[in-house]
């Protein structure tokens, strides 16, 4: 469920489900006495394990951190830019990044696109973190809020 599955990101509902649905299946082998029909979400949380959803916004905006950090891959640092005013903004030291104007659905699918989408709805406190480590920490606790 995890390879590459940053190349899932805004793929339709019905794709991720499935995914879900597969996830569900792998809880319930794991966790024993989990009966077929028994809610399965309090048994991904006590695995914590985050939903498709939040794994695919999880591996791209740990991506993102990297390029932005670490400066690797160093052909996806090309594509990412920060944003820039001409003028003194509130917004200017929140360390966001520029969204290309795409238009297309599939456009929307490329790295260009969902890097700073995914970034910009991060809060400031986890995109500033020091450290990969604490990014992750940080951002595994923010998806797993309701």
């Amino acid at each position: 469920l995890d390879y590459c599955n940053s190349l899932y990101y805004d793929l339709p509902k019905s794709s991720i489900h499935r995914l879900q649905v597969v996830q569900y299946s792998l809880a319930r082998a794991i966790v024993p006495n989990v009966r077929r029909f028994d809610h399965i979400q309090p048994i991904l949380k006590q695995l914590h394990w985050l939903p498709v959803q939040q794994r695919i916004i999880y591996k791209v905006a740990t991506i993102t951190y990297k390029v932005l950090n670490e400066n690797q891959p160093s052909y996806l640092h090309n594509l990412l830019s920060f944003q820039r005013s001409t003028r003194n903004l509130r917004s200017s030291g929140k360390h966001q990044l520029d969204i290309p104007n795409i238009f297309t659905s599939s456009g929307r699918r490329a790295f260009s696109y969902c890097a700073p989408f995914v970034w910009n709805n991060l809060p400031d406190s986890i995109r500033t973190a020091p450290s990969l480590l604490t990014f992750r920490a940080l951002l595994k606790t923010h998806l797993f809020l309701p």
